[in-house]
């Protein structure tokens, strides 16, 4: 019925009411063999299926479970990938890819890619000339590499970052990394950040800035470390929600390069000691200006700063961020005192 039909995006046969008298109707020409190059990103099964139907092309779809979690224990729900698999009726199924905490290791070991070479990581949908495509590396998921260091991870359906993300993508060889979308790189399952980003050295090469603002960060608990010396030239996190982190130690520290750093939607609430967001903005020596976030504890500034006392009408000098303050714009410069004559 649908033979071949490989350039459908969504199918839904919800309606539908397969009675065990049809068996000869989807078995005999495969009502579901969609082709081999099929890229389907939904699925809705039939309301009855009285007969087993097949899935005749590695569709790589996986069960929607709707608001469960994906993983059960450490690992993904089971996927239905492989040719032959059938179907639940009364289901959805959707295209997922998962990136794997171990993924340097394993896309070494597949096509020979060391870490050191890699010097861009992109997560898009699609790729251009510029690219040499290296092969399907896990479902859903391609390789596409420059002879110049760049990796293009191109994704069917939405990928899904690891539960835990902690030390993922710390390299002094990378000088840049592109999520673009949120559904290239979903981490609304992720709980752990801890050095997600650390020791990025190599952005001071390239000059460029770091953009996770897309990140789902509902569930994450740990964020210590986790852009501790990055050295691009800002980090844009100003999408975080950030009310089940515990654990903040350390997260900018030795981010000297950065000028300005947007915190102002930051709700640290989870944060009941000054131990855990200790060294918090430590040595970024190159900021000039800094939007707070909200935390029950005092945060030390990373130097002595200037914000706009509403009291007393004028700028007042600080080298902390009160407790439960937020959206408070600490300067490096007071912008009270004009610029001194200097003779020459």
């Amino acid at each position: 019925m649908f033979y071949n039909c490989y350039s459908l995006e969504e199918l839904d046969l919800s309606t539908f009411t397969i009675l065990s008298k049809d068996s000869a109707i989807v078995t005999t020409t495969g009502m579901l063999n969609l082709g081999t190059t099929s890229k389907i990103l939904k699925l809705k099964t039939p309301k009855t299926v009285g007969t087993a139907i097949q899935l005749t092309a590695k569709e790589g779809l996986y069960l929607d479970n709707g608001s469960n979690d994906l993983y059960s224990g450490t690992t993904y729900t089971t996927p239905i990938a492989a040719s032959g698999a059938y179907i639940s009726a009364g289901v959805t199924y959707v295209r997922r890819a998962f990136f794997p905490a171990n993924w340097s290791t394993q896309l070494y070991n597949k096509y020979s890619l060391s870490f050191s070479s890699i010097k861009s990581i992109y997560f898009t949908h699609g790729t251009d000339s510029n690219f040499t495509y290296r092969g399907n590396w896990l479902p859903n998921i391609d390789v596409w590499t420059t002879s110049s260091g760049a990796v293009n991870f191109v994704i069917s359906g939405e990928c899904y970052a690891p539960k835990d993300c902690s030390e993922l993508f710390v390299s002094s060889y990378l000088q840049s990394i592109d999520f673009y979308y949120s559904e290239n790189f979903n981490t609304s399952y992720t709980t752990n950040m801890h050095s997600m980003f650390s020791d990025l050295t190599g952005f001071a090469t390239s000059g460029c800035s770091l953009d996770v603002s897309m990140f789902n960060t509902s569930k994450v608990t740990n964020m210590s470390y986790m852009f501790y010396g990055f050295k691009g030239a800002g980090i844009n996190c100003s999408g975080f929600t950030t009310t089940s982190v515990t654990n903040v130690r350390y997260m900018f520290a030795e981010c000297s390069n950065i000028k300005t750093l947007n915190l102002s939607t930051f709700r640290l609430t989870q944060i009941s000691s000054t131990d855990n967001v200790y060294r918090m903005l430590y040595s970024c020596s190159g900021i000039k200006s800094l939007t707070s976030p909200y935390c029950p504890v005092a945060i030390d500034l990373p130097s002595t700063m200037y914000y706009y006392n509403v009291s007393l009408r004028k700028y007042a000098r600080a080298s902390t961020i009160p407790a439960s303050t937020q959206g408070r714009e600490y300067l490096l410069n007071n912008p009270d005192v004009s610029a001194s004559f200097i003779p020459t």
